[in-house]
C-alpha cells in the first residue's frame, strides 16, 4: 500500500468515526472511543482449553451449566448492499441454525456489530459511501469489535485485495459465486472451534450434510 493511499485510508477513518459519532450519540462508550489509524497484522485469539472431564455428580451438573451458559445460537452479521447475496447468505444460515443479522451499508453495519456484537461477520468490499476496506480498518481499531472475525467476500479477489485485507485484519475470504459447503466450511473454520463443536451436540447447529440445497426465493 503506498504513503498516499495510507494518508487517504487515515484521512477516510478519522471522517467515518465523526460521522458514526454524530449520528450515534448514545452508542455505549463513544466518549472514550479512539481509532488508532496505523495498520498492523492481527493477532489470533485462542481460547483457554477446557478443564478435563471426570465421571463424577459434580462433572455432570457443571456441564449442565455450561450448555445453559452457552448463547442460544451462534450470531452471523453480513454487510453487503446485494439483495440476492442478502437471500442467499439469509437462506444458508437459518437453515444451519444461525441467528443472521443484515446490514445493506458499513455505518448500519458498524451499529449492528457494536449492539449485537456476532461471533462473525461477512463483510463485501465494494459498498456504496464507505468501502468494506475502510470498514475493516475500522472494525479492527475499535475496541468493542476488534476481536470479532471477519471474512471478506467479493467477485474480485486478486492478490492485491488479499494482501490488503490481510493487513488490515481479515479472517478469511470467500469468492462470488459460492456454494453452500463453501459457505459452511469457512464458518466452521473461522468461529471457535470448541463453540462450534458444543453448539451441534446441542442441536444448536445443524450440520451442513444433514440440509438439502435451498430454494432462493
Amino acid at each position: 500500500m503506498s504513503t498516499q493511499d495510507s494518508s487517504n485510508m487515515d484521512f477516510e477513518i478519522d471522517d467515518l468515526l465523526n460521522s458514526y459519532l454524530a449520528d450515534n450519540p448514545t452508542v455505549k462508550g463513544d466518549a472514550s472511543v479512539k481509532v488508532d489509524t496505523k495498520i498492523a497484522p492481527q493477532t489470533n485469539i485462542t481460547s483457554e482449553p477446557a478443564p478435563a472431564q471426570t465421571n463424577n455428580p459434580q462433572s455432570v451438573e457443571n456441564s449442565t451449566q455450561n450448555s445453559t451458559s452457552l448463547p442460544e445460537q451462534i450470531i452471523i452479521l453480513t454487510i453487503d448492499d446485494d439483495k440476492w447475496i442478502q437471500r442467499i447468505f439469509s437462506q444458508y444460515l437459518q437453515q444451519w441454525g444461525f441467528k443472521h443479522i443484515l446490514s445493506s451499508d458499513a455505518f448500519s453495519g458498524l451499529t449492528e456489530a457494536i449492539n449485537q456484537q456476532p461471533h462473525l461477520i461477512f463483510l463485501d468490499l465494494i459498498m456504496p459511501d464507505v468501502t468494506g476496506e475502510v470498514l475493516l480498518q475500522f472494525l479492527k481499531n475499535l475496541e468493542y469489535t476488534r476481536d470479532i472475525p471477519v471474512v471478506i467476500i467479493s467477485g474480485n479477489l486478486n492478490k492485491e485485495v488479499l494482501r490488503n485485507t490481510y493487513i488490515l485484519g481479515a479472517k478469511g475470504f470467500i469468492s462470488k459465486p459460492f456454494n453452500q459447503d463453501i459457505l459452511y466450511s469457512k464458518i466452521k473454520e473461522v468461529i471457535d472451534p470448541e463453540l462450534f463443536e458444543k453448539m451441534v451436540d446441542l442441536g444448536r447447529i445443524v450440520p451442513n450434510a444433514l440440509k438439502k440445497k435451498p430454494q432462493i426465493i
